[in-house]
């Protein structure tokens, strides 16, 4: 056993010893899990590449919201594509006994799972900040946030979010980087929640002030209706 261990990264033996040590007794709970697995990469190909292909067929959604929903969309693709196989071919190499193949798959969904899972919180983030300035900047909304400077964005976000999980497997390290890590998963979510709290604020403000303003032509410039359904499916 300590041949198949020689280029394992030591951050994953004790992981993979504990798993070994105990496999005779959880052959059924792994072979549920492929089988659970196999189904979760199915529904999210199938699912997210719907989703990206609708929108990238219809012009009305060719705008720099949808586009985050379309890396968002292609990131949880990606999820179906990578992550639940890489589960169902560990689980096999579990019920196989396989270790140095367990040891790579370890390596595969440490990297993948930080890196995926970093930039789904990162784009969530974004669109819940172009969500509130949306709202915030209205018409002058399409001069400031246009398709260039989020395509921008979201390739550094997707840098950000490889190079973090890059980092994560560096030994030495180990442990100041997952601190920083999970420190910043926590800023994105208190920021995300933060600008969906301030966009419904506003657009509760924004709508006491159009039904004080109805005899006024120019108040209803602003769709509140589409707004807020779009705001609502952002957040879900």
């Amino acid at each position: 056993m300590n041949v198949s261990f020689e280029n394992c990264p030591s951050l994953y033996k004790s992981f993979i010893e504990d798993i070994m040590s105990i496999r005779s007794e959880l052959m059924d709970v792994f072979s549920i899990n492929i089988f659970v697995n196999a189904i979760l990469a199915v529904t999210a190909t199938l699912g997210n590449g719907m989703i990206i292909v609708a929108i990238l067929r219809s012009q009305n959604l060719q705008t720099p919201s949808y586009l985050l929903i379309t890396s968002l969309a292609f990131t949880d693709l990606l999820v179906g594509l990578v992550i639940h196989p890489i589960v169902i071919i560990g689980s096999t190499f579990i019920l196989h006994g396989n270790i140095r193949g367990l040891c790579i798959c370890s390596y595969l969904f440490s990297f993948f799972f930080i890196a995926l899972g970093s930039l789904s919180l990162l784009i969530v983030t974004c669109i819940s900040i172009d969500r509130y300035l949306a709202l915030t900047l209205r018409h002058r909304y399409t001069i400031i946030v246009t398709k260039k400077r989020v395509r921008y964005m979201i390739v550094f976000v997707c840098v950000l979010a490889f190079l973090g999980a890059s980092l994560r497997n560096f030994e030495k390290y180990q442990d100041i980087i997952t601190q920083t890590i999970n420190f910043g998963y926590m800023v994105l979510l208190l920021t995300t929640c933060v600008f969906y709290i301030k966009s419904f604020r506003a657009l509760h403000l924004h709508t006491v002030q159009v039904d004080a303003q109805q005899s006024n032509p120019l108040a209803g410039n602003f769709d509140v209706v589409r707004y807020k359904k779009t705001l609502k499916t952002m957040l879900v």
